[in-house]
């Protein structure tokens, strides 16, 4: 195959195998450890100080801690790599400080993105990893 195209899920290190064939004889390379894969998404972490996640990595529980204005309605999205939605909520603001746990035990070990949206702020993002 021309070109492949990889996809690895999780950070880690990964061999690299080159196989050649002429249609009648095969030959093969492998490297190990040729390909570091770190927790890189392409997706800047906002620097908004009134949103915090943690811990990161996390195993169980995430932990999500804003400030929002009273009333103001905000909503935590979840998302894979792949852009699959894993958990989704709408909140009304309290005025104070908030601490919302979201249950990642059920999730694959991984990199994930989580998408914080509301109305004065519009969206602002951080990557976290599921460690199992």
């Amino acid at each position: 195959m021309q070109n492949p195209v990889v996809t690895y899920p999780v950070p880690g290190q990964y061999d690299v195998t080159l196989q050649v064939s002429d249609g009648i004889n095969v030959s093969s390379l492998t490297i190990p450890d040729m390909i570091t894969v770190d927790d890189c998404t392409g997706i800047p972490d906002n620097n908004m100080t009134d949103f915090n996640i943690y811990p990161n990595p996390g195993k169980d529980v995430l932990n999500v801690r804003l400030h929002t204005d009273r009333g103001e309605a905000y909503t935590v999205v979840l998302r894979n790599l792949t852009g699959q939605v894993v958990h989704s909520k709408q909140h009304n603001g309290s005025g104070h400080d908030e601490n919302i746990r979201i249950n990642i035990e059920n999730l694959p070990e991984g990199c994930y993105i989580i998408d914080l949206n509301t109305a004065s702020k519009g969206s602002v993002y951080h990557k976290f990893i599921v460690v199992k």
